[in-house]
C-alpha cells in the first residue's frame, strides 16, 4: 500500500506507536477500537505481510504448496497422508505471514481473527519502522 492510499481509506483508523516512536502500525477498521488497537500492537510485534490468506498472491501460494509437496513426497509417506501433512505445513506457514492467522500476542490460545470476532473488521494495515 502506498502512503497516499492512507487518505482514501474508509471507516476508522487507529495508530499504535511502539515506545521510542521508531515503529508505528496503522489499522483501518470498522468496529471495536480496542480490538483494532490490539491488532495494531500485533502488527508492530509480528510484522505480518498479509491481512488474510486471500490476500496472498496466487504465485506465492503455488510456490509454498509446491515446496511442501516436494518436501513431504520425498519422505516416502502414502499419498493420502502427504496431502494432510502439506495442508498442516501450509497452515503453519500462514500463521507467520498472515495477520488474521497469527497466534495473538495477547492471548496465545487464540488467533487474531478469533480475538477480533464478528464485530470488528480490518480492511487494511500499514507498518512503518525507522
Amino acid at each position: 500500500m502506498l502512503v497516499s492510499d492512507l487518505f482514501v481509506q474508509s471507516g476508522q483508523h487507529v495508530v499504535y506507536a511502539h515506545p521510542g516512536n521508531k515503529l508505528v502500525a496503522v489499522v483501518f477498521y470498522d468496529g471495536d477500537a480496542q480490538k483494532a488497537k490490539q491488532a495494531a500492537m500485533q502488527i508492530a510485534a509480528m510484522n505480518p505481510l498479509y491481512l488474510s490468506v486471500e490476500d496472498i498472491p496466487a504465485s506465492v501460494r503455488a510456490e509454498v504448496t509446491a515446496r511442501f509437496t516436494t518436501e513431504v513426497a520425498n519422505s516416502g509417506k502414502p499419498a493420502d497422508i502427504v496431502e494432510k501433512i502439506v495442508a498442516g505445513k501450509i497452515a503453519k506457514e500462514w500463521q507467520e505471514y498472515v495477520l488474521l492467522e497469527q497466534v495473538s500476542i495477547l492471548d496465545e490460545t487464540k488467533k487474531v481473527k478469533e480475538l477480533l470476532g464478528s464485530d470488528t473488521h480490518i480492511s487494511s494495515f500499514i507498518r512503518c519502522q525507522i
